[in-house]
């Protein structure tokens, strides 16, 4: 049995949800597409320069995805605790690491930074990165061209 939520779901269900995603399914689709956006949160976020800061916001626009910066903090969320991907250089826009202060993932991002010379002051970096419109217009060129 495989457990979804709370409740158990015979194996045989899995079984035959894995033979419709083999299929051209609605389903499978939504899953490409979704996996797909995942991706382009992650290159997205790999382009932040070392030593800058970005916002949920513009990794949201650049990943091709306005209006989504909560996705984005989902998509992080995703990353295994040793990825390369630098999500550290993400925080909110108030200039702020969404983190509870003192927790161990906020401690942990906050030396990330330290590492490349950001600092907080006030709970505030003050290192916003401002992706050039040439750099925007590149990323957004390579979501389209897959």
């Amino acid at each position: 049995m495989l457990l979804l939520s709370d409740k158990p779901v015979p194996l045989y269900t899995v079984n035959q949800i894995s033979q419709n995603l083999s299929t051209n399914c609605p389903l499978r689709n939504h899953i490409t597409k979704a996996a797909e956006q995942k991706s382009q949160v992650w290159r997205a976020v790999s382009v932040i320069p070392f030593g800058k800061i970005a916002t949920y916001g513009q990794i949201a626009k650049l990943a091709g995805l306005p209006g989504h910066a909560r996705y984005v903090g989902y998509c992080l969320r995703l990353l295994p605790s040793d990825t390369k991907l630098p999500w550290h250089r993400v925080a909110n826009a108030k200039r702020q690491l969404s983190f509870p202060i003192g927790s161990e993932r906020y401690n942990k991002q906050q030396s990330l930074l330290a590492d490349e010379g950001v600092f907080l002051k006030n709970n505030r970096h003050n290192s916003p990165w401002s992706p050039s419109t040439t750099k925007m217009k590149e990323i957004s060129k390579s979501h389209r061209s897959r």
